[in-house]
């Protein structure tokens, strides 16, 4: 049985994922929401949502929603949607800390699923712009169960690898401590090289490669990674 997904928030991986599944045989229809008119307006130019709509229409159509919005505005959404849902709803996000997402869809009532979800993929081109239908492919996925019934999970499963993604099924707490080391500490530091060099034209005229690959991720999304930073603020500092 095809699946309608609903997309809140159609930035870069929204619009990604959007362009991804739209292509996928187990997709029926693809929703999208966002607070940013223009980029929701690209998402339905590009391909990667069949239609813009309101949180209550998206929510209440859907069979799995897909959470790509800023972590600080999870909970407000939930608390909107929540009660359209309807039984057996899958909920899941694309966020880069998963102990905190979890513990907001323990508030999720009786038979609406929360499985947290992890891309591995990015850009360094920000928002819609960058949407990339391949950007999963043979990208690793990170999911974490919870206490999703694993017909739900295989349900999740099966919608992430049409979109050519490899699956790594992690708890939260592993998960955020992986990526404290390999993506957010790197993160961080090319930030703080970014910061040394700001404002100084020699050092930027004696930079060459070694210097623009390792900076080159510092020009995602600040608003995205100060709630990542803030979420996983104990892996990072350990």
């Amino acid at each position: 049985m095809k699946v309608n997904i609903f997309i809140i928030g159609t930035g870069l991986i929204g619009g990604s994922l959007g362009l991804a599944l739209k292509d996928s045989p187990i997709v029926n229809y693809v929703y999208g929401y966002d607070v940013n008119k223009e980029s929701l307006k690209i998402a339905q130019e590009i391909g990667a949502i069949d239609e813009d709509v309101d949180l209550i229409t998206g929510a209440s159509k859907s069979d799995i929603i897909f959470l790509c919005s800023p972590l600080s505005r999870f909970q407000e959404i939930i608390s909107t949607i929540t009660p359209v849902l309807k039984p057996n709803t899958i909920i899941t996000d694309v966020g880069s800390t998963k102990k905190e997402v979890m513990q907001i869809f323990e508030s999720l009532p009786e038979n609406i699923w929360g499985i947290g979800g992890h891309p591995m993929a990015g850009s360094e081109i920000k928002g819609i712009n960058g949407a990339d239908r391949y950007l999963f492919e043979n990208a690793v996925y990170v999911i974490t169960p919870g206490k999703a019934p694993k017909e739900q999970v295989d349900k999740l499963i099966a919608i992430i690898k049409t979109t050519g993604a490899r699956i790594k099924i992690l708890d939260e707490i592993t998960h955020d401590e992986i990526v404290a080391t390999v993506s957010h500490v790197p993160h961080l530091a090319a930030v703080a090289l970014v910061n040394l060099t700001e404002g100084n034209k020699d050092n930027l005229i004696m930079a060459a490669g070694g210097f623009r690959d390792t900076t080159r991720i510092a020009s995602s999304n600040p608003e995205l990674w100060e709630d990542i930073l803030f979420s996983n603020n104990g892996p990072v500092l350990n």
